[in-house]
């Protein structure tokens, strides 16, 4: 063997062993720390003790889990199954209905064909396609955990007739939110603007 090939050898064993984990972002560490930040600079706890009745707050349990926890898996959550990333893009250039990621990769586009139409981060998280209030909206079969979502499982955690449903209800609501926190989040992330595309 050359000098050479067990030099570029070594340097590809390096560079795998090294660079495993971007370590400037991870879906699912930074969306749920995020997540956990947002809620500790919010009112929510007050909100969740002197409204709800949650007297711990954030740490209070429904369905076995602290409020927070699934505030922070609803944040992890948005990024699975594969396809559904494909709805957290939007281009602020473009009308609402028309902002959605354009530059997914062919292979992407065939594999989540089932996923059509795309849509735009904001109408994804809404429904809106065009401004609210008063602007038109879609119903999306594929979402089940968006704006709309979370405030019909709150209606129901607040209606329900037994405390196994409200329970179950206010786990559905508070993992709602915490994936269209994530869809937020992603507003933030200049990439995920896409303002190009």
């Amino acid at each position: 063997m050359t000098r050479k090939f067990i030099a570029l050898i070594s340097y590809l064993i390096w560079l795998s062993l090294t660079f495993s984990t971007v370590w400037a972002f991870d879906d699912q560490d930074t969306h749920p720390r995020i997540t956990e930040k947002s809620v500790s600079n919010s009112n929510l706890d007050k909100y969740l003790n002197k409204n709800l009745g949650f007297t711990s707050g954030s740490l209070s349990i429904v369905n076995g889990k602290p409020i927070i926890k699934v505030l922070r898996e609803g944040s992890t959550d948005e990024d699975s199954p594969l396809c559904r990333p494909s709805n957290h893009f939007h281009n602020p250039l473009k009308p609402w209905d028309q902002s959605y990621m354009t530059d997914q990769p062919w292979w992407l586009d065939l594999y989540c064909s089932s996923w059509n139409p795309r849509y735009s981060n904001v109408a994804w998280g809404t429904g809106y396609i065009s401004p609210a209030p008063d602007g038109s909206k879609i119903t999306i079969g594929t979402q089940q955990m968006g704006w709309d979502n979370a405030r019909e499982y709150y209606h129901l955690a607040l209606t329900s007739q037994s405390s196994a449903d409200r329970e179950t209800n206010f786990a559905m609501t508070f993992q709602s939110l915490g994936q269209v926190i994530h869809l937020i989040e992603d507003i933030e992330v200049l990439d995920y603007v896409r303002r190009g595309a």
